[in-house]
């Protein structure tokens, strides 16, 4: 069903849209052949009837001309200003914002509470627009055409404010009926929303380092270092060697952290790893779990060329100078949150806004995912630790049926010792109980280090994954959390605009210059609420782009993310492959002996090293990346 539907939606597009014709007319036509609505529901249709449908559409019209409208400059730099005014507005009262009044279905709540709201919101917003004698000006925005897989159309987002016939009550409803469409359905709000794309001009992140296709980090050799004022504080630093950098420095963990706090400063929308931050570096086996914890950090870090061309992380990873560092790391915790958009750095100097049905559904179902995983992922953990514990039973259990023949062995040498008679067959008795003792023993200790490397590198891989769940989670949050502000606010004012449009027309919040044009279409609600309340509706669309914003950055963000956790499912295979094909080596090769002792032609295949350099980072034939370029204006 889904192949067919998507093959009538790109014949709709080559036949209708990519030829010219006016979709609004084309919908409007075939609505005439299947009482109204249902027409416009292409299930509705078979393959065979929309090819006649076209045929006759195109046989009756001609195609008509697309004209695109392009910003003024002037313009443009006005709406930058705005937005700059909006953004600083939205961080002065982000902690207010998220208590704002909740969403509910019951409608006179919603208008009581919206006093109250209004004061919060709005009042030190007006006044500043005011003092700094704020004008609006009108826009006419024609973003770039996009297609969706769920429509046929391309849908144009607009910020109008012009003249509208309030009479032609059906092309309005055509229009309607061309961008439900692609509305994106918000079950939670019981509303729809109008995709967006949209660019937004940024900071441009310039790479002071090249960036490697093949980086190579460890963390070892810690050292026990004596700290506070008496000395009775204790830490550890440990040796970071990066590769083919050639840096080497000493850091502990506080800088670790340090480190981990400056970068969710400075990327609000990127996922920072995680760290283990318990105190547990008693033992050298918890000291090795914390190297390997440590190291993952920073291979995490490689994954993104913004943080890892980020200065905080190249003087991490290279400055030597400990004072230095130090000065560094403080005037780290200065550093302030970046909130704006614009603020936010990357190397092409542009934030690429997606909201499309395709990103929200993705941003609502990873939320569903998150959850499984992050229970799942503390299963396996606990799963991985009874694994340790049968194969340590198992090993004891082997070692005991060894010890259990040395037992045979020594009472029957003690018997042969005693005797004079049989020998030879004694002697074959003996070698039999000794080969038994060898093999199981043998077998014993492969399974001691099968449990060794299951706490070395599977448990610790599950234990990791599981705590990146929260970072995944904390920018899902994020972007939750802006959605809900965007609605409650935009449900509040449509609330208050639908209150007032109910009142005589001289009660209208409208300014001056579009006073006539009210009066014009003082019948058509539609039009009358996008003068209505302009400073309001203006911060409603602020919140609309943020809300856009985190949602495509969410789809953005963990699609990066999960590449890179597949990367390292990979590595993790090659590296646990490579121990337990070292481990099975030694097992045929001690089985082997034994059966060629007692006699016997050797079964197992040799046993082969596999190739170094497939198991290994090898940086001999390194790349340097190209990095994503600032596009031309």
């Amino acid at each position: 069903m889904a192949d067919e539907k998507e093959k009538k939606q790109l014949y709709l597009r080559e036949q209708i849209m990519d030829k010219g014709y006016d979709a609004q007319q084309f919908l409007s036509y075939i609505s005439e052949y299947k009482n109204g609505e249902s027409g416009l529901t292409i299930e509705n249709w078979t393959f065979e009837e929309l090819q006649n449908i076209v045929q006759q559409f195109t046989n009756q019209f001609q195609p008509v001309c697309i004209t695109n409208v392009n910003y003024d400059e002037n313009q443009a730099q006005q709406e930058e200003e705005q937005q700059d005014e909006l953004e600083d507005y939205d961080i002065e009262l982000n902690n207010e914002i998220i208590h704002q009044p909740g969403n509910n279905n019951n409608n006179q709540q919603n208008n009581e509470e919206y006093d109250e709201y209004e004061q919060r919101f709005l009042k030190k917003f007006e006044k500043k627009l005011q003092d700094e004698g704020y004008e609006d000006e009108k826009q006419n925005q024609n973003e770039e055409n996009q297609e969706e897989a769920e429509g046929f159309e391309q849908i144009q987002i607009m910020e109008e404010n012009k003249d509208e016939n309030p009479n032609d009550q059906q092309a309005q409803q055509e229009k309607k009926k061309l961008q439900a469409f692609q509305l994106i359905k918000i079950p939670k709000f019981q509303t729809t929303e109008e995709p967006i794309q949209l660019d937004i001009k940024c900071e441009q992140h310039v790479s002071t380092i090249p960036i490697y296709s093949k980086i190579k980090v460890v963390v070892r050799d810690p050292i026990k270092a004596s700290s506070g004022l008496l000395g009775f504080q204790t830490h550890y630093s440990f040796k970071i060697v990066t590769k083919p950098y050639n840096w080497e420095v000493r850091r502990k963990m506080k800088d670790f952290m340090g480190l981990r706090n400056v970068l969710l400063k400075l990327f609000p929308a990127k996922i920072i790893p995680p760290l283990d931050t318990e105190n547990t570096e008693q033992t050298q086996h918890q000291l090795n779990k914390r190297m390997k914890y440590l190291k993952s950090f920073i291979d995490d870090l490689k994954a993104s060329p913004e943080i890892w061309s980020n200065e905080y992380v190249v003087n991490f990873l290279s400055l030597k100078d400990d004072q230095k560092f130090e000065k560094i790391m403080k005037h780290s915790e200065k550093e302030k949150e970046i909130q704006k958009i614009k603020d936010m750095a990357n190397f092409t100097g542009l934030q690429k806004i997606r909201l499309t049905n395709s990103t929200y559904t993705y941003k609502e179902e990873s939320q569903k995912y998150l959850n499984t995983a992050e229970n799942t992922y503390k299963k396996l953990q606990l799963l991985s630790k009874q694994l340790k514990k049968d194969f340590e039973g198992t090993a004891h259990t082997l070692s005991s049926i060894g010890i259990a023949y040395h037992e045979l062995f020594g009472a029957f040498n003690d018997f042969d010792s005693k005797t004079s008679e049989g020998k030879e067959s004694h002697s074959k008795l003996k070698d039999s109980y000794v080969s038994f003792n060898n093999i199981l023993m043998q077998w014993s200790k492969e399974m001691q280090q099968f449990q060794s490397q299951i706490s070395d590198k599977m448990t610790h891989f599950f234990k990791f994954a599981h705590n990146e769940i929260s970072c995944f989670k904390e920018l899902h949050k994020k972007a939750n959390d802006v959605e809900n502000n965007y609605f409650k606010y935009k449900t509040s004012l449509n609330h208050k605009k639908e209150k007032a449009f109910k009142l005589d027309s001289s009660k209208w919040e409208i300014e001056k210059e579009d006073k006539e044009k009210a009066m014009k279409y003082k019948d058509n609600k539609e039009q009358i609420f996008k003068l209505m309340y302009k400073r309001d509706t203006k911060y409603e669309q602020y919140l609309r782009e943020q809300f856009a914003f985190w949602t495509s950055t969410v789809a953005s963000e963990f699609q990066r993310n999960f590449i890179k956790k597949s990367d390292d499912y990979a590595e993790f295979f090659k590296q646990f492959a490579k121990s337990q094909t070292n481990i099975i080596n030694e097992l045929l090769g001690t089985w082997g002996r034994i059966t060629q002792d007692l006699g016997f032609e050797n079964p197992f295949p040799i046993p082969r090293e596999l190739p170094p350099g497939r198991l290994s980072v090898n940086l001999d034939d390194n790349e340097i990346i190209d990095l994503p370029q600032k596009q031309q204006e």
